[in-house]
């Protein structure tokens, strides 16, 4: 379904301003963001030609409402009315406003209502009456971009839920969660990246980059992007690579993040940093240990960010291809959601 943001009000009272704030706003990470100026004669005609489920079509339009229907089945859409009180609307008319509405009242032959109140009311309340049932009136920019954002979170909150459902065998070990829009699966997956104790291995800056292996579907890149300029996500399992890039496409759009169906003994590249999490011991069943690990060190120019089984018996190894290593503490493990002992977290240092 497309999803289209119908923003209107009287002449002045910020209707542009409030979609530049959104065109503008974290939502591009949710949304490919469009703006179109449309009237209640051709927006069906707007909504039709532009935009598809990843697009948030912003819809700019001055009254009159008095066509507008609410039969539009196929579309996720609503209609912001911005209606101010008569004093907070004067003061925040700028001087270019006031002249080109005087104009505008002026060629059109039409009652001016920047002077009078009682007028003013009068066309706020007609306006206002005209607007569909799927409309929300606000009375400041800052309520208008909430209730936006609420309609957007909710659109792909449910978009969320019916692909878990239907990955639900590949999804349910993880517990993501994108600025308020996620669940709780098997996994503590922030608690989790909250052990690795990034703040003690990487400076401040996010020039660095970055790769994940093992990355599942995802959510690990993501929060790794915060700190990273790039990062690279890979993983041998094709279904996981699929659930990561819808994620992307959902959720973090913006964001630098490749992911790429590839084993983790075939890579190249080199990186600043590279995290294997709870990954190394499963790979290092089909090759020899220390193979896994002279090739973490060859990818890795600063730091490797390590979570593995029973580190003491396989510390030697790692000491031989890092210059350091530090023993950070233990991990959780996912269901039971505990710490144990033997599952731990390390940073490796060139």
């Amino acid at each position: 379904m497309k999803n289209v943001v119908i923003i209107s009000g009287l002449g002045g009272v910020g209707k542009t301003y409030l979609t530049n704030k959104i065109l503008k706003s974290d939502l591009n990470n949710l949304f490919h963001i469009e703006l179109r100026g449309t009237t209640q004669e051709d927006y069906r005609q707007v909504i039709e030609e532009v935009g598809s489920q990843d697009t948030l079509l912003l819809l700019e339009m001055h009254p009159p409402f008095d066509k507008l229907k609410d039969d539009m089945i196929d579309v996720n859409l609503i209609h912001i009315g911005i209606s101010k009180d008569f004093e907070t609307y004067k003061s925040e008319l700028s001087q270019e406003k006031i002249k080109y509405l005087n104009d505008w009242f002026e060629k059109h032959n039409s009652k001016n209502f920047l002077n009078d109140i009682i007028e003013y009311n009068k066309s706020r309340f007609d306006y206002s009456n005209q607007m569909p049932r799927n409309s929300v009136i606000v009375s400041s920019i800052n309520s208008g971009i909430s209730k936006i954002n609420q309609f957007c979170e909710k659109i792909r909150k449910k978009e969320l839920f019916k692909f878990v459902h239907k990955n639900y065998n590949i999804m349910l070990y993880h517990s993501p969660d994108f600025d308020g829009i996620g669940y709780k699966g098997t996994s503590p997956s922030d608690e989790k990246f909250k052990a690795l104790k990034l703040n003690e291995l990487i400076p401040e800056g996010n020039n660095n980059t970055c790769l994940d292996v093992g990355c599942n579907i995802g959510y690990i890149s993501y929060l790794l992007s915060h700190y990273f300029k790039s990062v690279d996500g890979i993983d041998n399992v094709e279904e996981n690579i699929k659930c990561a890039k819808w994620l992307k496409q959902k959720f973090f759009r913006d964001k630098e993040i490749i992911f790429n169906q590839r084993d983790f003994m075939d890579c190249t590249l080199r990186y600043d940093y590279v995290f294997a999490l709870a990954v190394l011991h499963h790979i290092a069943k089909k090759h020899k240990f220390e193979d896994v690990i002279k090739k973490l060190s060859d990818l890795t120019r600063i730091a490797a960010v390590v979570e593995i089984n029973e580190i003491p018996r396989w510390t030697f190894v790692f000491k031989k291809y890092f210059k350091e290593i530090k023993v950070i503490g233990n991990s959780y493990l996912p269901v039971s959601k505990k710490i144990v002992k033997n599952r731990w977290i390390i940073h490796c240092i060139k």
